[in-house]
């Protein structure tokens, strides 16, 4: 009897890795299984890659066919939001069958699920109802003694004291992974230097930013500052120089184990006061500018709740990149071009 209950448990656990493997290949597509007695809930906020798993998961539970088509749950808790980064935490599976006999396991990377998840249902106590029959059978035809020999030898139900309470019907695949998606705003603060051309000068950068992510998307506001800037011209000559802009923009977030990858586009509004020294005179004003800036971040330990960033990314001026603008034709041109570099820190403020 034993015999065969490992050998059941070994076609059932075959022919859902057989599924798993095909809905992974086939994400995306219609249901099209028969099994709704298997549910699975998640519970808490899980990150897009967890979510993409459990998708899976679920798709290949609706897959079984109907003899394997049992009545159990699959429940995942998530450890804790993702981060303003996106990347999401680990979370805990538990198999639960509706007599009560569960196993559970912790997952760190989503793509482990499907196979702990198989291993636990593979894994669960054999059905307490299950085993009184066949001892009741065995006592019938061989007698007292062989009857609790019987008894002896068949695996007893698990029951955890603390079981969750029962779920709630699972929501819709789509209505699920709207759920998933988090909402948390991120605030950047940093400093770096930014050379302009044709100005010809160099300046410090303070920037300060807000980031609103949405699945693997994002939004963001910019302000940024250069109280100063050193002309790379005769050093005798005096100038001033200020920048104050603010952007609008978003872009895309790839994530890694270690880093997070935002890849932005940015446009810019940039007030620019300048004064000079020519012979003779002192010329000074102010202009706007419309600027549009690309931008790669790279954020380190996105887990935690405050990182390391590094930002590389350059402003375009396209109205003058034909040709120069001027407050004054006296002394420099605007900037039709600046490169920037700089390091900041980058935490979740909601």
């Amino acid at each position: 009897m034993r015999r065969a209950r490992f050998t059941t448990l070994g076609a059932t656990t075959a022919t859902l890795a057989f599924l798993w493997s095909a809905s992974a290949l086939a994400d995306g597509r219609g249901d099209t299984a028969e099994c709704r007695a298997v549910r699975v809930t998640v519970r808490g906020r899980v990150s897009a890659a967890w979510q993409r798993a459990i998708n899976q998961l679920d798709a290949a539970m609706r897959a079984l066919p109907p003899d394997e088509c049992k009545h159990f749950d699959l429940i995942a808790v998530s450890d804790g939001p993702p981060s303003s980064t996106g990347v999401g935490r680990g979370l805990s599976l538990t198999a639960r069958a509706r007599d009560g006999r569960s196993g559970g396991r912790h997952i760190e990377r989503p793509e482990s699920l499907g196979a702990v998840a198989l291993g636990l249902i593979a894994e669960l106590p054999a059905d307490e109802s299950t085993a009184e029959e066949s001892q009741t059978s065995s006592a019938n035809a061989n007698g007292a003694g062989d009857a609790a020999a019987a008894s002896a030898e068949s695996p007893k139900a698990i029951v955890p004291e603390d079981l969750p309470p029962k779920d709630p019907p699972a929501p819709p695949k789509r209505e699920r992974a709207l759920a998933s998606r988090v909402y948390r705003i991120a605030a950047e603060a940093g400093a770096g230097v930014r050379v302009a051309w044709p100005t010809r000068i160099a300046m410090p950068d303070f920037v300060g930013r807000l980031d609103l992510p949405f699945a693997q998307w994002f939004g963001s506001v910019a302000m940024r500052l250069a109280p100063m800037a050193a002309g790379l011209r005769s050093p005798h000559e005096r100038f001033d120089y200020v920048e104050l802009g603010i952007a609008l923009g978003g872009g895309r977030r790839v994530a890694f184990t270690n880093v997070v990858l935002d890849f932005s586009l940015m446009a810019s509004v940039t007030v620019v006061a300048q004064e000079g020294n020519p012979p003779n005179d002192a010329v000074s004003g102010v202009a706007p500018q419309l600027r549009v800036s690309p931008a790669l971040r790279v954020l380190f330990f996105p887990t935690a709740r405050l990182h390391p960033a590094f930002t590389l990314d350059t402003e375009i001026t396209p109205f003058a990149l034909a040709s120069a603008h001027y407050i004054d034709d006296r002394i420099d041109p605007l900037p039709s071009l600046t490169v920037g570099a700089r390091v900041a820190l980058v935490g979740d403020v909601m």
